[in-house]
């Protein structure tokens, strides 16, 4: 009897724990880089909960206009537990190297019970480093899925 009420727990914890990570409607990743005094790619894009990914190019990146996509339910999971998983306690909302010269990378989520952003200006945050990563894979990979619904001279909306 003991042996079951264990396992019971142990069951029950797993999903639980499986359930904190379930992406809702209404969750959203938001990721900005913004200009520098060069040749810095300006674009911005947020990730529904529903997979659906817009994506603003500006300037000196590959997709200039509006471009929207549609991810699978595990590259949508894959995101949004990279970035969930940030230790987001541990951030401070703004990191600045006061050079005005280096863009700043703007990573916003608004999940379940998390919301949260922080912008970073010039200064290298090693935790973010695996979100990062996936983000601007996204931007840059799955070129025959991408969709343009829009020029870089029709409105911005988020």
């Amino acid at each position: 009897m003991r042996a079951r009420t264990l396992l019971f727990l142990a069951v029950l914890a797993t999903l639980m724990g499986c359930s904190s990570k379930r992406i809702t409607s209404k969750s959203s990743i938001y990721y900005e880089r913004t200009a520098c005094y060069g040749t810095c790619p300006i674009y911005d894009m947020t990730i529904r909960g529903n997979g659906l990914v817009t994506l603003n190019g500006n300037r000196f990146t590959e997709k200039i206009g509006q471009w929207k996509l549609q991810l699978t339910k595990e590259e949508t999971r894959t995101l949004f537990n990279a970035v969930q998983d940030i230790r987001w306690d541990t951030l401070k909302p703004k990191y600045d190297s006061g050079v005005s010269d280096f863009p700043s990378t703007i990573l916003s989520i608004n999940h379940r019970k998390m919301a949260d952003t922080v912008v970073i200006t010039g200064v290298h945050i090693p935790s973010l480093d695996s979100s990062f990563a996936h983000l601007n894979q996204l931007v840059k990979g799955h070129s025959d899925r991408w969709k343009q619904v829009g020029t870089a001279a029709d409105p911005v909306y988020h």
